[in-house]
């Protein structure tokens, strides 16, 4: 957990609602350098109590505005997300 990102998150963030719940739950999960975000969409949909598609969606806009990028494709069983 980084508090550190999760507070730039909360400081700069350009969008509310369900997708800054999103990103908060994706900087939760981030080292103290922003890296290392492994958590599935079922996991964060579980844990923000949103649709696993409305997660894909924010996960896309994250990509979009530039504040996450995918450095490797996961999807390949247990533990590859």
């Amino acid at each position: 957990m980084s508090v550190k990102v999760m507070g730039l998150v909360w400081d700069h963030y350009p969008v509310g609602g369900d997708e800054l719940l999103v990103a908060l739950k994706v900087a939760d999960h981030a080292d103290h350098h922003g890296n290392n975000i492994w958590p599935s969409v079922a996991t964060l949909a579980d844990l923000t109590r949103l649709s696993e598609r409305t997660v894909q969606r924010h996960i896309k806009a994250m990509r979009d505005y530039g504040w996450l990028e995918v450095v490797s494709r996961g999807g390949m069983g247990p533990g590859s997300t």
